[in-house]
């Protein structure tokens, strides 16, 4: 069976109009999504949303937010529901305001929580019922302004807590330094910025001298202030590739094959080849078939290996976290730890798992199955959800079929 897909309006119909109408579609299939959640128990609801959107763990967050309001304030749930224009984003955005006192509020007591929850849903309603304004930046700042007006000592307790503290985060390559206070971030920023424009002198000095000489090579262009701002922080930071000092895991078929960085994916042929050039050990892994079975409790150092490249990743559905990074689990409990069960300490009965799903697959919360050797996982989990993953990994017999 073959669908068809068309681009052009039906006749009379705008693509205005077939915008609105997917866009109503679109939300409202996203808020089916958060009521199935707020069925589903609290600390399950995170990991339900990311199993069942097999996105991303922050989009996962967002529902589990918006599950969150709409279980406290169900009145205003309904309305987005029913009305069309809401997303889950709305609600997330709606939680953020709220959660950002999530400490003063901890520490006012339990009842004022619920006060405030009351008084945010009544004055976003309000708003909308006023102004017929929908947009999500200005639902959020009117929780905001509920919270200053009805709370205000929460409120300044809340911007005296975040002047002092300092923060950084990391998603990839990008790192995020909350500095606490504008005038911190002030000051940094305008030493930053000092310190990149002699480096930017300094480079512009080097291609006016090689101007001079009259060559015939193409010069560059001069680097931005955003990149000079960039090589002081890494500078300083030792950042720079001759300072650094890492662990790299990379999987790699044939000097000329391009290799499997795990953590970040593909990488040409070139970097892979200077990587291998670089390390300071390198592993020739036999076929799964010779990597034998262990009588012990903990995977061997060649299992793990193994078990690594297979999978690239935690195999929970939609868990980014890197395989080298996760905590390697008996997908058939292991009688060390359960003599009522026989799983043995082999690569086709291992799984990487996060910390996090390791947890939850202990307590019970989710189970996995699987019917060829952990390549395929089929996990079971709150609310009747059934979700399947296939190990994606450099050495995952899916990737590389007989």
């Amino acid at each position: 069976m073959t669908s068809t897909y068309t681009t052009e309006p039906t006749t009379g119909q705008s693509y205005t109009s077939l915008a609105t109408q997917y866009s109503v579609q679109i939300n409202t299939a996203e808020l089916e999504l958060v009521a199935f959640l707020v069925g589903i128990p609290e600390d399950s609801r995170l990991a339900t949303a990311q199993a069942v959107r097999r996105r991303t763990t922050r989009e996962a967050y967002r529902y589990a937010h918006a599950a969150d309001i709409a279980e406290r304030m169900p009145g205003l749930f309904d309305h987005f529901r029913d009305d069309g224009r809401y997303s889950v984003d709305h609600l997330d955005a709606i939680w953020s305001r709220i959660n950002r006192h999530a400490g003063a509020l901890h520490a006012a007591g339990a009842e004022v929580p619920r006060c405030l929850d009351a008084a945010v849903a009544l004055g976003i309603a309000d708003w909308i019922a006023t102004t017929g304004i929908t947009v999500l930046t200005a639902l959020a700042d009117v929780a905001d302004e509920v919270l200053c007006t009805v709370a205000p000592l929460i409120v300044e307790a809340t911007e005296k807590d975040e002047a002092e503290v300092v923060s950084l985060t990391r998603r990839g390559s990008r790192f995020t330094l909350d500095c606490g206070s504008e005038f911190v971030a002030d000051a940094l920023w305008s030493s930053i910025s000092a310190a990149a424009l002699e480096v930017r002198r300094e480079v512009l000095a080097d291609q006016a001298d090689q101007t001079d000489q009259a060559t015939e090579t193409a010069l560059p262009s001069p680097p931005s202030m955003s990149r000079c701002r960039g090589e002081v922080a890494l500078g300083v930071l030792g950042g720079r590739r001759d300072q650094l000092n890492v662990t790299v895991n990379t999987y790699r078929v044939r000097d000329d094959a391009a290799s499997y960085i795990l953590g970040s994916g593909w990488v040409s042929p070139a970097t892979g080849a200077e990587l291998t050039a670089i390390a300071r050990h390198i592993r020739e892994l036999p076929p799964l078939e010779q990597v034998p079975d262990t009588e012990a409790y903990r995977f061997t150092t060649l299992q793990r290996v193994q078990i690594e490249g297979r999978d690239g990743h935690c195999r929970f559905p939609g868990c980014e976290i890197p395989a080298d990074a996760c905590e390697h689990d008996h997908l058939v409990n292991s009688p060390h730890t359960d003599p009522d069960s026989d799983g043995p300490t082999s690569v086709t009965n291992g799984i990487c798992l996060c910390r996090t799903h390791h947890t939850l697959k202990t307590a019970g919360v989710w189970e996995p199955t699987t019917p060829d050797d952990a390549v395929t996982l089929r996990w079971h989990g709150p609310g009747g959800s059934r979700v399947t993953t296939v190990a994606a990994g450099p050495l995952s017999p899916a990737r590389h079929p007989l």
